[in-house]
C-alpha cells in the first residue's frame, strides 16, 4: 500500500535524493542543503510517497507569503509507478489545501529529440489533468549553479491567476524563493524580470 506524509529535513532518505537525482536534468536540481535549509527554516515543504518504506515518490514546494501561494518545486515518480495515480495522489497531498499553486515545466518545444519531447508532453498533460494550466508569461529558472545558464520554462497554475497577479507570483518565486533560499544575486533576479516581463512578451 502506498501512503503519503510530511517529511522532516532529518528524516530524508537515500531513496528520496536516488529519487531526485535520477528525475532531473543537473541544470534543474537544487543543492540539496537548499530543499533541506528551506524545509528547516519553516519556508520549504517536503512530502514522499512511500510503499514499504521506501520512497517511491517526492515532492518538495515552498510557501510564498506575497503573495500567499504554494510553488511546488519538485515532483517526481519512481519509474515503474508512473501512470498509476501516485503522482496525482502526492500532488494533492502536498498542494490541496492551497488556493494558489504555482510551479515550473520543462518547455516541450526545447527538448533534444523527439522521445524527449514526448516526455515533456506527458508532463504538461499529467498536471493538466490535476486541474493546472499553462501560463501564457515568459519565464526562466534563475541559475542553480556559478557554470550553469538560466532555463526557460512554461509555468503553469491552479487555478489560472490573472496577468497582474501572475507577475506578482513570479516576483515572489523568484525574490522569496531563489534570492533568500538559493542566494542569487538580486541583480541576476531583476535582470531576469527584465527580460521575461510584460514588455518583453509583446
Amino acid at each position: 500500500m502506498i501512503d503519503c506524509e510530511l517529511v522532516a529535513s532529518d528524516a530524508v532518505d537515500a531513496d528520496f535524493w536516488r529519487l531526485y537525482d535520477g528525475a532531473f536534468p543537473a541544470e534543474e536540481r537544487e543543492p540539496r542543503e537548499v530543499i533541506l535549509g528551506a524545509a528547516r527554516s519553516g519556508a520549504g515543504v517536503l512530502a514522499r510517497a512511500h510503499e514499504g518504506g521506501r520512497t517511491v515518490a517526492l515532492a518538495s514546494a515552498h510557501q510564498l507569503l506575497d503573495p500567499e501561494a504554494l510553488f511546488l518545486v519538485y515532483l517526481a515518480v519512481a519509474p515503474e509507478l508512473r501512470g498509476r495515480g501516485v503522482g496525482k495522489r502526492l500532488f494533492e497531498f502536498t498542494c490541496g489545501n492551497w488556493s494558489q499553486v504555482i510551479w515550473e515545466v520543462d518547455l516541450p518545444e526545447r527538448a533534444g529529440d523527439d522521445l524527449e519531447r514526448a516526455r515533456r508532453l506527458r508532463r504538461v498533460r499529467f498536471f493538466e489533468h490535476t486541474g493546472g494550466r499553462p501560463l501564457a508569461h515568459p519565464y526562466a529558472q534563475p541559475p542553480l549553479g556559478p557554470e550553469l545558464p538560466p532555463v526557460p520554462m512554461l509555468l503553469m497554475a491552479r487555478p489560472q491567476p490573472d496577468a497582474r497577479l501572475t507577475e506578482r507570483l513570479v516576483r515572489a518565486i523568484y525574490f522569496e524563493k531563489y534570492g533568500r533560499q538559493n542566494r542569487i544575486p538580486e541583480a541576476t533576479l531583476h535582470a531576469l524580470l527584465e527580460a521575461h516581463g510584460p514588455a518583453h512578451s509583446r
